[in-house]
């Protein structure tokens, strides 16, 4: 039963994408960038910030309810490119496009446990005794936001390299007279 909702192969195969475009291992600087970096900026910003209100909380789970739904359509046209590209996709687009596709359900499943970490965050700012579960769950948001933010910038920049190679000229002769 528990299989139906578990994540651990959603956030492996995106981890999986931190890797050297060169030979494939792994990455040392991506990890620390998307794992360290958004620790230490969501520590720094709860200890210069302190938490966030029910203002930005609400713009939050507004934002990030509408970044899941264009995510799962985004996945949606990653999988019918595939479905059509069939047996035509080189080695190095498959890559990239399994890249994407593991970065996409990563970054839907980000919106959805911010989402929930904002509904929890908000019964803890409801109650004065909850002050270190609101200190905690704002540590998540901020660093799951930072995260999700280095994410989209990624699936930026893979999405930019696999459409800038569609728009190169093929190399025929035909072409040239």
């Amino acid at each position: 039963m528990i299989n139906k909702i578990n994540v651990y192969d959603i956030v492996r195969d995106n981890f999986r994408t931190l890797v050297h475009d060169s030979d494939g291992t792994r990455s040392d600087w991506d990890i620390a960038l998307f794992v360290v970096v958004p620790a230490i900026a969501s520590a720094s910003l709860l200890y210069f910030k302190g938490v966030f209100g029910q203002t930005t909380g609400n713009v939050l789970i507004t934002a990030f309810s509408i970044f899941a739904a264009l995510l799962f359509n985004l996945l949606l046209l990653v999988y019918d490119i595939v479905k059509k590209s069939n047996n035509e996709l080189t080695t190095t687009k498959a890559r990239f496009l399994k890249q994407v596709y593991s970065n996409i359900s990563y970054s839907v499943f980000i919106s959805i446990s911010l989402i929930a970490i904002l509904l929890a965050y908000f019964v803890a700012l409801a109650s004065p005794k909850l002050v270190y579960v609101k200190y905690g769950l704002a540590f998540l948001v901020y660093a799951l936001t930072a995260n999700f933010l280095l994410t989209m910038l990624m699936i930026l920049r893979r999405v930019h390299i696999l459409l800038s190679k569609e728009f190169e000229p093929p190399n025929d002769s035909a072409l040239k007279q």
